[in-house]
């Protein structure tokens, strides 16, 4: 992960990092609660994308001192790391909300852009 201190926020998940974990035991043998969605940890549930969703809601949650607004984007970072892996947003609305808490967030950036 890359962190760039700027007027905007930018994260950067490098594919190239991920790879299939060595260890064969069950995931609760060595990761650690509260820092892994919550459906990890459980053998009967079938990991889905949202436990990426809840990820990004973690990292997000390591940054709040940045990120945390006690408004919409603190909203949108609890949505993330939501209990239920359903009720989660799904990459496409994350993305879609990122794009207007961006708006929202740095509306100087844009009138630049423009």
């Amino acid at each position: 992960m890359l962190y760039e201190p700027s007027r905007s926020l930018r994260i950067s998940l490098e594919s190239v990092d991920a790879r299939m974990s060595a260890y064969n035991e069950p995931s609760e043998e060595h990761l650690r609660p509260g820092s892994h969605a919550p459906e990890i940890h459980d053998t009967n549930v079938k990991h889905t994308t949202a436990v990426d969703s809840w990820s990004v809601g973690y990292l997000l949650r390591g940054m709040d001192k940045l990120w945390g607004d006690g408004g919409e984007r603190t909203a949108f970072r609890k949505a993330l790391m939501k209990e239920d892996p359903s009720q989660r947003p799904t990459a496409m609305d994350a993305l879609q909300k990122l794009e207007e808490l961006k708006k929202i967030s740095f509306p100087q950036k844009r009138a630049l852009e423009e």
